[in-house]
């Protein structure tokens, strides 16, 4: 006889509801024949339903946006429903504003990148502290380090390259280039007064 998928999975779904009496059955008759006479209590499904509405209650709602490797039209506006001091969910503002009668608006701006940022924010691996490598190169051993230690390091280690081999061995790079504000500026006036080399 050959087996169809159709046939298993009935077949599978009848031994398990079968398997699934015999246990209540014995479970029943365990506890003697009046609980065998008593109807089955129903289950309780407001637990599901209370976590369903959790979903949609928090504190309140703060405006916030995303540090992400956007370009021109970075950190776009953001709704985010804090709740015990958590980030619960995050929604488009979707309140700019039309800047001409002959262009569509810009609602809603924003990305699914930016819409996971807080799942990559209170993520396990997310790096929250200054790490120092222990092992050889890409062996993953690392030793977590005070922020002191870690700025004096990299101060360090910056003036031992610029006396030892000049201004233009220390390189700074940028990554992809699109750091944006203040964190650029003092990076820039950094290299600058340092006579630094940029890799962008």
């Amino acid at each position: 006889m050959e087996l169809t998928r159709r046939a298993f999975l009935r077949s599978a779904a009848g031994a398990s509801a079968l398997l699934s009496l015999d246990r209540l059955v014995i479970g029943l008759a365990r506890r003697g024949p009046e609980a065998l006479a008593a109807p089955l209590p129903l289950p309780d499904y407001r637990s599901w339903e209370d976590v369903y509405r959790a979903k949609w209650a928090w504190d309140k709602v703060v405006r916030s946006s995303h540090w992400v490797n956007c370009w021109y039209q970075a950190h776009c506006a953001w709704n985010v429903y804090v709740k015990d001091g958590m980030v619960w969910r995050e929604e488009q503002a979707a309140d700019y504003p039309q800047v001409r009668p002959d262009v569509s608006d810009f609602n809603p701006r924003g990305c699914q990148k930016g819409a996971c940022f807080s799942e990559r924010m209170y993520d396990p691996t997310r790096v929250k502290f200054p790490l120092k490598r222990v092992g050889e190169r890409g062996s993953g051993k690392w030793q977590r380090i005070s922020w002191e230690q870690a700025l004096n390091e990299i101060a360090d280690s910056v003036i031992d390259t610029i006396v030892q081999e000049g201004t233009d061995r220390v390189i700074w790079d940028l990554g992809p280039g699109i750091s944006l504000g203040t964190q650029t500026a003092g990076q820039g006036r950094l290299r600058a007064l340092l006579d630094c080399t940029s890799s962008t």
